[in-house]
Parts: structure tokens; C-alpha cells; sequence
């Protein structure tokens, strides 16, 4: 494309919520803060509900089953 509007919606949301949030505290924070606004971004990018996403994640992690990215989520016959 000749623009990158895309990439720029993408990105609003975490700087709304940094902006919301007066930033980080720690720079564990923030890597853990650009960690979820990575995959809630993946999540809305594959037409994932990311409420219905990360409850999955924890019951496959505490059941020792592997954790699938978004799209391998989106894939799922029962992700809808």
C-alpha cells in the first residue's frame, strides 16, 4: 500500500492506554505491557475476541498443552 494507516491503527491503542495509564513504572512493565498489546493486537487482527483468547491461554498452560498464536487460534474449528 502507499500508506501505512494500517500499521498506525494498530499502534493507537497502546498509545491511547500509555497515555491513559501515565506509562510504565518498570522496565518489566513495559515489556510485559508490549507483550499484550502485541497479541491483543494479533488477536483482533485474526477476528479473535482476546477475552475469549487469554482465558484459553491459561487453561492450555496449566494443563501442560501447547499455547497457539492467534492465528493457529483462528484455525481452530471451535475458536468462533
Amino acid at each position: 500500500p502507499l500508506d501505512n494507516n494500517l500499521s498506525e491503527r494498530g499502534l493507537r491503542s497502546s498509545v491511547v492506554g500509555r497515555k491513559t495509564w501515565y506509562g510504565t513504572h518498570s522496565k518489566r512493565g513495559a515489556i510485559t505491557g508490549s507483550i499484550l498489546f502485541s497479541i491483543v493486537e494479533s488477536c483482533k487482527i485474526n477476528n479473535i475476541n482476546p477475552r475469549s483468547y487469554f482465558p484459553w491461554v491459561v487453561e492450555q498452560i496449566h494443563l501442560g498443552l501447547e499455547v497457539l498464536t492467534p492465528y493457529e487460534y483462528s484455525q481452530l474449528p471451535d475458536s468462533g
